[in-house]
This record gives structure tokens, C-alpha cells and sequence, in this order.
């Protein structure tokens, strides 16, 4: 339905086999329909990165173009700054026109503050799950895939989400659209929509089915450890 809103008078109505509009959420509360972007939770370091990088800025620019000190008198006006200007001055003057530097660059923790936002807000898009941390001793298959398995259980919910509610629709809105001009085959025999059941086949999606592999590995495992694999080996 469109709807002109200065005029308040209905513009066209139509009916659509299919939701047209997909909206998903990336994190959301128990108790709230909405949803929150993972910028949302590091406002404050993404505000105060800003805030460094404008006054860095004005830093770099305060050193490359400081402000002038010049005598009151004995130097004609007005002063050129620029590359192979020529400023004149009485004879007899010893004050200088010179800059004024306050040498305090080099006092702050500058840049161990924006290394601490950065590494805050690469963590709030959850940007270190898909690297590997760097570990002093050499780590098994096994630890190898428990620690993948505890980063995928973190990033689970996220991606269920957002494929439930943005891939799944879309996916299955651009079939009916291809099934009614014709452009692909119907996968039924009456033309009715069907029933469409999707399976992801991307790195991260295989990841987090490793441990349902895992899962299966332990228990064949336990049965060949316990010995119920003699009693009952039909089990294997």
C-alpha cells in the first residue's frame, strides 16, 4: 500500500505472493523486538578514536604550522610565512620572528589508547574469531578444535539469525520470482509453491558443523574404548 501523506489519499494497493522487505538483527534482547548493531556496544571507544584522530590532526597540523611569536615592533607589516617570502626589519632589532612549539606530542599515550580501541572494537565485530590466536607452545588437533568449536558456539547465534531472518526469505523470495516468470523449472509437478529447505555450504558454515563430527568421533570413541563394540558390534 502507498499512501501520500501531505494528501492522505490512498496511491496504489497491490498484492504480492512474497514479503518483499527483510530486516535482520544482530544481536537483540530478551525482552525488546529490536536489534543492535555490534557498533552500538564500543560507542564510546569508536567515539573517543575519533576524538584522538581529530586532535592528532590538529597536533600534526599545530607542528607543521605552528603559531607565530614576533616582536611588537620593528618589522613590517604584514608578515609572509610562505616559501622564499622575504620579511623586512629595522636594523638593530635582535628579537626574532620564531615559532611557538610546545614539544607535548610525545607526552600522552596516544597511540596505546587507539591500539586499545581498535583492538576493543575489531572484538565487537567479533573480527577475532576468524583468526587463530597465537599461542606460545604448539597446540594438538584436539586443542585446535575445541578452541574453534568455543569460537563458532560464540558467533552461533549471530548467524542463525541473520539466516533465519535476511538469507532464508531472500533466497526463497528470488525462487518464486525466478518459478513465476518462468526463468527456472518448478520443482513440483502442480506448480504450487514448495516447500524449500536450504543448506549453506561456506567456511563458516561447515565450521560450526565440525562439531557435530566431533560429536560422532567421541562416541564411536567411547564404544570402541568400552568395549561394547565386542558385545554389540553392529554398533560401529
Amino acid at each position: 500500500v502507498y499512501i501520500s501523506m501531505e494528501k492522505r489519499t490512498l496511491l496504489v494497493e497491490n498484492t504480492l505472493d512474497y514479503f518483499p522487505f527483510m530486516v535482520t538483527r544482530w544481536t537483540k534482547q530478551a525482552d525488546s523486538a529490536y536489534g543492535f548493531s555490534p557498533a552500538m556496544q564500543v560507542m564510546p571507544e569508536i567515539t573517543l578514536l575519533n576524538g584522538i584522530r581529530k586532535g592528532m590532526i590538529i597536533g600534526m597540523h599545530r607542528h607543521l604550522d605552528p603559531p607565530i611569536l614576533m616582536p611588537k615592533e620593528g618589522y613590517q607589516l604584514p608578515v609572509h610565512n610562505l616559501p622564499g617570502s622575504i620579511n623586512f626589519y629595522r636594523n638593530g632589532i635582535q628579537d626574532k620572528i620564531q615559532p611557538l612549539l610546545f614539544n607535548t606530542e610525545h607526552d600522552l599515550p596516544v597511540y596505546s589508547q587507539i591500539d586499545h580501541c581498535k583492538e576493543a572494537i575489531l572484538k565487537s565485530f567479533h573480527l577475532d574469531l576468524f583468526h587463530m590466536p597465537k599461542e606460545d607452545k604448539e597446540m594438538t588437533a584436539s586443542e585446535a578444535l575445541i578452541r574453534n568449536e568455543e569460537q563458532m558456539r560464540r558467533f552461533g547465534a549471530i548467524i542463525g539469525r541473520i539466516e533465519t531472518e535476511l538469507l532464508n526469505p531472500m533466497i526463497i523470495n528470488v525462487y518464486h520470482i525466478l518459478n513465476k516468470y518462468g526463468h527456472i523449472q518448478s520443482i513440483t509437478q502442480d506448480g504450487s509453491q514448495a516447500n524449500i529447505t536450504i543448506e549453506y555450504r561456506s567456511p563458516l558454515a561447515k565450521a560450526q558443523k565440525a562439531s557435530l563430527y566431533s560429536s560422532v568421533e567421541d562416541m564411536l570413541g567411547f564404544i570402541q574404548r568400552s568395549g561394547i563394540a565386542n558385545i554389540k558390534p553392529c554398533l560401529l
